[in-house]
This record gives C-alpha cells, sequence and structure tokens, in this order.
C-alpha cells in the first residue's frame, strides 16, 4: 500500500512540472555564429625536426625527438622557484590514487 502511496505522489509531482513546461514550446534559437579561426604560424615538418632550435615552441609530446621532456629555458632556476604559484588546475576525477594526471604541453611561439 505504502509503495502505491510513493507512485501516485511521484507522478503527481511528475504532472506539477511537466504540465507547465509543456506549454513552453521549444527553446528559441540560441545559435551563436561561429567564431574566426585564430590565425596561427603554419607548423612544418622542418619544424618539428629543429625541436629546440627554437626554445619558444614546444611542438610536440617530450619537446623534441630526444624524449627527455627538459626545456632548455632559463627563467625558473633553483634560487626563484619557491616563488612560482599556480595559474590553473585540473580536477581530473576517477584517476588511478596515486598515479596523478601526467600531459605535455604543446606550445608554439610562447603560447600554450
Amino acid at each position: 500500500m505504502r509503495l502505491t502511496a510513493r507512485i501516485v505522489v511521484a507522478l503527481a509531482f511528475a504532472l506539477v512540472i511537466a504540465v507547465p513546461l509543456a506549454g513552453q514550446g521549444p527553446p528559441p534559437d540560441t545559435k551563436l555564429p561561429p567564431l574566426p579561426h585564430p590565425k596561427l604560424p603554419a607548423v612544418t615538418s622542418q619544424d618539428i625536426l629543429d625541436g629546440f632550435k627554437n626554445p619558444s615552441r614546444w611542438l610536440t609530446f617530450s619537446g623534441n625527438y630526444s624524449g627527455q621532456r627538459h626545456s632548455p629555458l632559463k627563467q625558473i632556476t633553483p634560487e626563484n622557484v619557491r616563488r612560482l604559484v599556480p595559474q590553473w588546475t585540473f580536477q581530473a576525477e576517477g584517476m588511478a590514487i596515486g598515479r596523478g594526471f601526467e600531459a605535455t604541453p604543446i606550445i608554439q611561439d610562447g603560447i600554450m
């Protein structure tokens, strides 16, 4: 008997919500025009092969084909590293515990 009462209450609640919504019709067309593609410099196969000849470009995973993942940039040093603060975080839910989330950023002309 209690199950029947719960079903009746649930159906009544659904009707209270559904009836006003049914009269609204479809939402208005709110599509925005597409954004123009950004003007980025072309990346050639020679750019990829050159690796860190231009250290402001990190165009492949690991930075270059050596796979060392070491940046030749000199702005971060042992003396100033403690002043670094997070500027962005990503919460990866469902990741394996203790494993973390690892990814290599791709940088072109100083833009990550």
